[in-house]
């Protein structure tokens, strides 16, 4: 059983790329190079969580089967 992040309902949950990258301080592209890479770098999901304390990454996990 493996489990994948559901970026994009992280973007969404947090207000869209937009204020995704306002807030992180980062080109409004690259919430959607993570979207397009299906990953997110430790220190961005770093940074994320520390941005957004409430962030609840159980909230974000897909269970994939098969």
């Amino acid at each position: 059983m493996a489990r994948r992040l559901d970026i994009a309902r992280i973007i969404r949950d947090l207000g869209g790329a937009t204020e995704v990258s306002r807030r992180l301080d980062i080109p409004r592209s690259a919430p959607y190079r993570w979207l397009e890479r299906g990953s997110l770098k430790v220190s961005v999901l770093d940074r994320l969580l520390t941005e957004w304390p409430e962030l609840r990454l159980d909230d974000c996990v897909n269970i994939v089967t098969g």
